[in-house]
């Protein structure tokens, strides 16, 4: 399902995937949408001032699962710099650089729009001192790895 406080679209595709799933929400073969008419019904008939929201705790340890992503992608780049005869080294104060880059390629993923990457590669290239050949191996390195990666997610 995908919703906000207007609009409630539920997965009418084979497959939940989140890979695999088209987010195409107009397409009526694709998503289902419930009317505005329902929903405003079903706000209208509830009266939710006394209403507790219990909300469980997360099971998933944040920093845990941060940490082990940013180890998988230093090792996805590495190998992949590796197969290109490229040595690795890290330097943490790049490391900032990639958050947003990650955020961005995530909503490419989800929703086909791209946003950010004029940033990210402005920032790559600010960071980055300009004799450096690494430069643009590693912005084309990361898109690639970032785009095989998601497939992958």
């Amino acid at each position: 399902c995908v919703f906000n406080d207007k609009t409630f679209y539920a997965n009418a595709q084979p497959s939940n995937s989140i890979s695999k799933i088209k987010f195409e929400l107009r397409d009526p073969v694709l998503w289902k949408a419930v009317s505005e008419d329902a929903i405003q019904s079903m706000r209208a008939s509830k009266d939710t001032s006394s209403m507790q929201i219990l909300l469980n705790p997360n099971l998933i340890d944040p920093y845990h699962t941060a940490a082990n992503l940013e180890h998988q992608l230093k090792r996805l780049i590495r190998d992949e710099r590796e197969q290109h005869d490229l040595s690795t080294h890290w330097n943490e104060n790049l490391s900032h650089l990639l958050l947003p880059a990650i955020s961005a390629y995530e909503i490419e993923r989800a929703a086909g729009v791209t946003v950010s990457n004029e940033e990210f590669q402005h920032a790559v290239r600010h960071a980055v001192p300009q004799d450096s050949l690494s430069r643009d191996t590693l912005l084309s390195l990361t898109i690639s790895i970032f785009d095989r990666y998601l497939g992958n997610v």
